[in-house]
């Protein structure tokens, strides 16, 4: 491993570092990584155009394929940068990313080939409470050490977030958790049926029944479009019972 770059000490570290080792698979990467050993974001130093992660294909292709048969994704909000693959994938759309670390933003644009072209920073509640115009998506990327903060997922903030959406547009959420068994996800999956009329959840397939993986979550006032061949290895699951999450 080569360290490039440190921001911040104990649990508020970041760090930017070079592998040839991610997750079992051997090449050439370049990776941030939090405090807590969490992997943010990676790019593939041999194709640098590629989106190394599961998840942020699964979350363009349900981008793409939804709101008005893909006509609709133009305004997006995006609560979570990291090294800013969706905001880069969007960058020729009106694209809005919201970060509340500004380390998170520089490393982006220093080391990751970030595009984005408009960065807030602060924390994404807030700043989604400021937006006067109304968007296509809202997509929720945001973690702690403990995963999505608590209050980017109680009635309150996803009524917020229905208030600044388009009649068809959606919100997608990236969670981690054991999938059927993780019981903040299906906390979340409750919480989000009280205001969409429309929800579905998405988990990634091949892990271990209790393993930590990648799952998606969407909420629309509109159906939910998708392809499962080009949802990659995320397949549709029901989360378990939950509570409703309040502020």
């Amino acid at each position: 491993m080569k360290l490039l770059a440190s921001h911040g000490q104990g649990s508020d570290r970041i760090v930017v570092y070079e592998t040839d080792t991610l997750f079992e698979e051997k090449g050439s990467y370049r990776v941030l990584q939090f405090a807590d050993e969490a992997v943010q974001g990676a790019i593939d130093l041999q194709q640098r155009a590629r989106i190394v992660f599961e998840y942020p294909r699964a979350l363009i292709h349900l981008m793409e394929h939804n709101g008005e048969l893909g006509e609709g994704c133009n305004d997006i909000f995006v609560i979570g940068h990291g090294i800013g693959t969706i905001a880069s994938y969007f960058s020729d759309k009106r694209c809005i990313s919201a970060e509340v670390n500004e380390a998170v933003v520089q490393f982006s644009k220093q080391f990751f080939d970030c595009e984005a072209h408009n960065i807030q920073i602060g924390d994404g509640r807030l700043l989604l409470e400021r937006q006067t115009q109304l968007f296509d998506y809202i997509v929720l990327d945001a973690f702690t050490s403990s995963g999505v903060p608590s209050h980017l997922c109680t009635l309150q903030f996803f009524s917020l977030v229905l208030s600044k959406l388009r009649p068809t547009g959606a919100l997608l959420i990236n969670l981690t958790g054991r999938g059927k068994q993780d019981v903040k996800s299906g906390a979340i999956y409750v919480t989000l049926q009280q205001i969409f009329n429309y929800t579905q959840a998405f988990t990634l397939t091949g892990a271990a029944e209790r393993d930590i993986r990648n799952s998606i979550m969407v909420g629309s006032n509109s159906s939910i479009q998708y392809r499962l061949r080009s949802m990659a290895g995320f397949e549709p699951y029901v989360p378990q019972a939950g509570y409703i999450l309040y502020d």
